[in-house]
């Protein structure tokens, strides 16, 4: 996924899908809960593929907006 999700990838991991900040996981950072909660296999957690991982993003997007990346998405101008 390009544009806005490109930036927001950079932005929250250095486009890395396996990168870990204290409980955040992947390319978006997300937590087990948001994960879970979006459709996410709660067994891939920590070692999904990029596209299960851009597929969550953007079931969480459709359900929230860019709420879930608030600093991020006002970088990337998406909001």
């Amino acid at each position: 996924m390009g544009g806005g999700w490109a930036c927001i990838r950079q932005k929250e991991s250095s486009n890395n899908y396996q990168a870990r900040s204290g409980p955040y996981y992947g390319a978006y950072q997300f937590d087990r809960g948001t994960w879970a909660a979006n459709g996410g296999d709660p067994n891939t957690f920590g070692n999904a593929s990029p596209a299960e991982q851009d597929r969550v993003a953007q079931t969480t997007q459709s359900r929230r907006g860019w709420s879930p990346w608030p600093a991020t998405s006002r970088m990337c101008h998406l909001r």
